[in-house]
């Protein structure tokens, strides 16, 4: 009985210390992430994954865990995950939402054919770049625009990461007259 008590416990706290491990502001929805950064009108960074990835630990570990890094996303950005190996299917309200995606007419009917978030995912990311593979990096302005050229795995150098914030933080100030 010690030990279920015990593990139940356990459990728990991994699980807390999962959920406030990142301590990030974060959507994993891409259209309630666009419509976030239009509310506080930020620049949105729009990382694509996979789960269980080493880029993935790479980002929530060595990136992340850099308080500068993290104070700079949480303050300055709006912070979109999108798992391209999400298996979750899409809910009705994702697909009535799919022209809020305002994506190219090839891939209006690709994703016509998703069944997960997973599916969605890799779509919206060949809409915008055009390539596949994670980590993939974007930032961008409320309308969805590419602000610096887009970046992947950074071998866990906070200062490249800091430097391609900085650079995306710039250029959004700069198209908004800041």
């Amino acid at each position: 009985m010690k030990s279920v008590i015990l593990i139940i416990l356990l459990a728990l706290v991994c699980k807390s210390c999962k959920n406030n491990f990142i301590q990030l502001n974060q959507f994993y929805d891409y259209s309630q992430g666009i419509e976030e950064a239009k509310k506080q009108d930020k620049p949105i960074l729009l990382y694509f994954t996979a789960y269980g990835t080493m880029a993935y630990d790479e980002f929530k570990r060595d990136l992340i865990n850099s308080e500068q890094i993290r104070s700079t996303l949480n303050n300055y950005f709006i912070t979109i995950f999108l798992y391209v190996d999400d298996r979750a299917e899409l809910t009705e309200i994702e697909i009535q939402n799919f022209d809020k995606l305002q994506l190219q007419e090839t891939f209006k009917k690709k994703l016509l054919t998703a069944k997960t978030k997973g599916q969605m995912n890799s779509i919206i990311q060949l809409a915008m770049v055009d390539k596949f593979f994670q980590p993939m990096y974007l930032i961008l302005n409320t309308k969805k625009e590419i602000l610096i050229e887009p970046f992947g795995y950074t071998r866990r150098n906070k200062e490249y990461f800091l430097n391609k914030l900085a650079a995306g933080l710039r250029r959004f100030k700069k198209e908004n007259g800041r």
